[in-house]
Formats: C-alpha cells, sequence, structure tokens
C-alpha cells in the first residue's frame, strides 16, 4: 500500500485551514464577537465611523477591479 503523495500534506494543511475560517466566521455570526479572547479581541483598533471608511474603501476597490475584469 503506497502512502500519500508528497504533495498531499500541503492540500490538506490548506483544506484544514479554509474549513476553520469558515468555522470561524460562524462563530462570530451566531455571538457576534470577533477575535481570538473575550479580553483581548486581538482586531485592530478603530471606532465605528472607522471600521465603516474602511469598508466603503474595500467595497469600491473590489467594485474597480470587477469593472476592470468585467465582472457578471
Amino acid at each position: 500500500m503506497a502512502g500519500p503523495s508528497p504533495r498531499q500534506a500541503p492540500e490538506d494543511a490548506g483544506e484544514t485551514n479554509r474549513h476553520a475560517g469558515h468555522a470561524d466566521t460562524v462563530r462570530e455570526l451566531i455571538d457576534g464577537k470577533a477575535g481570538t479572547r473575550k479580553d483581548d479581541s486581538n482586531m485592530g483598533g478603530g471606532d465605528e465611523s472607522w471600521y465603516q471608511d474602511h469598508r466603503n474603501r474595500l467595497e469600491a476597490s473590489a467594485k474597480e477591479a470587477g469593472a476592470r475584469h468585467g465582472s457578471r
């Protein structure tokens, strides 16, 4: 019986990382908390208006990239 291919471990690690990220996103949607711990969110500092401005910049950038690349 042959063992896993040399490429299998990195592929498995990538899959595990993706699924862990999905699980964290679901948890954030459920409990409304972001970050690693209750007493230390490890999230960047910024007030509500900073986050809204940041979101607006990201959205504008995504729309611009979509327009350049023929977004469907």
